[in-house]
Formats: structure tokens, sequence, C-alpha cells
């Protein structure tokens, strides 16, 4: 068995780094969703304010102009939904380093007696539906006992971090494909007429 200084260690490198990467994926979540906003937002304010709407006198005919913005609109649009794709998986790889972080973290505490992450994983299956209730039931008596008691007094938040992200990122992807669709659309018409 390993020494519990050693065990000690560990638990706090595995902390450290699962709080790292929390971080990590908060600041590259708040990065790439302003980008994506701010672009949305500047492309519709280009196309309205340029000569799409108002077809000033300019060399080139107005249609080519309308034609060569909408295309530039599509291009950043399917640009971002590759990136947010990829941004996606990204968030999921952390998310399984933090699983294996909290993994070994639940053998240390095993092993040293400790109940932190284990107090919050058994709120987790208890609170969760009925299908993780049975893993509830195989924990140790004694853990069980802390959660009822605790239960009590400490009003339970789900662990809904992650998929509230990915979430977020799909919703960001619907929307580039609807306005990207829409100035195809826009593209079509223009061409024709």
């Amino acid at each position: 068995m390993a020494d519990n200084g050693i065990l000690l260690k560990e638990y706090e490198l595995c902390e450290e780094q699962s709080i790292s990467i929390g971080h990590e994926i908060w600041l590259a979540t708040t990065i790439f969703l302003t980008v994506s906003v701010m672009s949305l937002t500047g492309l519709i304010y280009g196309a309205m304010t340029s000569n799409i709407f108002s077809k000033g006198n300019v060399d080139t005919p107005p249609q080519i102009v309308t034609i060569m913005i909408l295309v530039g609109i599509v291009v950043v649009g399917i640009g971002i939904g590759i990136s947010l794709w990829w941004w996606i998986q990204w968030i999921k790889r952390m998310q399984f380093l933090t699983r294996i972080n909290y993994a070994r973290m639940h053998e240390i505490e095993g092993c040293l007696g400790m109940y932190k992450n284990w107090l919050a994983y058994g709120f987790d299956l208890k609170n969760n539906p009925s299908a993780y209730r049975d893993s509830f039931c195989e924990l140790p008596k004694e853990l069980k006992e802390k959660i009822n008691t605790l239960d009590k007094n400490v009003q339970y938040a789900s662990p809904a971090g992650f998929r509230g992200l990915i979430r977020m990122a799909w919703t960001m992807i619907g929307v580039w494909g609807v306005f990207t669709i829409i100035v195809l659309f826009l593209i079509i018409l223009t061409a024709i007429g």
C-alpha cells in the first residue's frame, strides 16, 4: 500500500488539475462565444449598412457586391460552425479527464477514509433518475448515513456544467446554421433577380 503522504499529494494534484480544467473550459467558452456573437453581429451590421439594401453608386454591379458579401458571410458561418464542433470535442475530452481525476480521488478517499468527493458523488446518485438509485444503495452504509443527514440541511444542485456548455455550443451551431441557410437563400435570390 502506498504511503499516506504520497496519496495525499496525488489527491492534491488530481484536484488541482480538475480545477485548472474548469478554468480553461470557462475561459475558452467565454472567448469563443464572445467572438461568435461579435462576428454574427458584425456581419449582420455590415450587410445592413452596405449597399446591399441601398444600392448606392459603385463601380461594381450591386448584385455582384451582394453576392460577394453574402458568400463572405456563408464562409465565416461555416468556419465558426466547424470551430464550434471542434470546441465540443475538446470539451468532451476535458470532461473525460475530469472524470478520471475524480475517479482516482474517490479511490484515494477510500484508502484514507476521506469523504469530500464521495459525498458529492453520493448526492448525485441519490438525486438522479431512478436508474441510478440502485448505485446509491451500493454505497457504504456510513456514507449513506452522512448523505442522508446532510440532505436535510443542504439544497442539492445537479452537475450540469459540461452538459450546459455542450448545449450552448450546439445552440451556437444551430444559430449559425440557420443564419447561413438564410444567407444562401439570399444569394440565390440575388443571383436570380
